[in-house]
């Protein structure tokens, strides 16, 4: 599965509702993340992104592997994680997003 799956199945499933999809680049120059962004949003795809430029999100929580999926409550607890992309980590994902927001 690749990245451009995700959006597509987690962004859009959860669109106008109280979730927020914010994906962390890691030590990807601002040009490369705003190119493939621009990419997503001519497919009606948009949503905001983070820059890592000197990994050091990366370092404290995905130093090991990624990518590193993290569900976080309103209260900002971090309730699931994965790592990797499959189509059962995607939907078990989703279905913990689907959870907090009932």
């Amino acid at each position: 599965m690749e990245f451009n799956e995700i959006p597509d199945k987690i962004v859009k499933r959860f669109e106008g509702k109280d979730f927020v999809f914010l994906p962390i680049s890691r030590g990807e120059k601002r040009e490369v993340v705003l190119k493939k962004m621009n990419m997503l949003k001519a497919r009606g795809i948009d949503f905001p992104v983070g820059l890592d430029p000197n990994q050091a999100i990366y370092k404290l929580y995905a130093k090991e592997s990624i990518p590193r999926n993290f569900v976080i409550n309103q209260d900002g607890k971090v309730v699931y994680t994965t790592i990797g992309y499959d189509a059962n980590k995607l939907e078990e994902v989703a279905t913990q997003i689907e959870a907090l927001l009932k």
